[in-house]
């Protein structure tokens, strides 16, 4: 509980007469409520800009990743092209070579 809004609570259990010996008039009370809705304001403004950069963050990685995508996705037409070519020629070993490539470029291990 926010401690504007435990105080709130206490206060609004005092009776008018006995709050205003103590407090000397009865606008304190709402005083309290509007510091406790200020309070919580500041906390609700926080959250969202935190919410607002982890979007940023998440868009720039976002076109982070397709640009390495594209990248991948040009080797692995690139790969494609030779081994047709090697097809031509019968080298094993390019061909295996080949075939490592690409697994790596698709995530797979070597």
């Amino acid at each position: 509980m926010d401690k504007f809004e435990d105080a709130f609570k206490k206060i609004s259990k005092v009776n008018l007469a006995t709050h205003i010996e103590l407090w000397g008039e009865p606008k304190t009370e709402k005083l309290y409520f509007e510091a406790g809705q200020q309070s919580r304001q500041a906390e609700i403004n926080q959250l969202q800009s935190q919410i607002n950069e982890m979007a940023e963050v998440g868009l720039s990685q976002e076109s982070v990743i397709k640009e390495k995508d594209k990248g991948i996705e040009s080797a692995l037409y690139a790969l494609k092209g030779l081994k047709a070519e090697n097809d031509l020629w019968g080298c094993d070993q390019v061909e295996a070579q080949i075939d490592v490539l690409e697994k790596a470029l698709r995530g797979g291990h070597g």
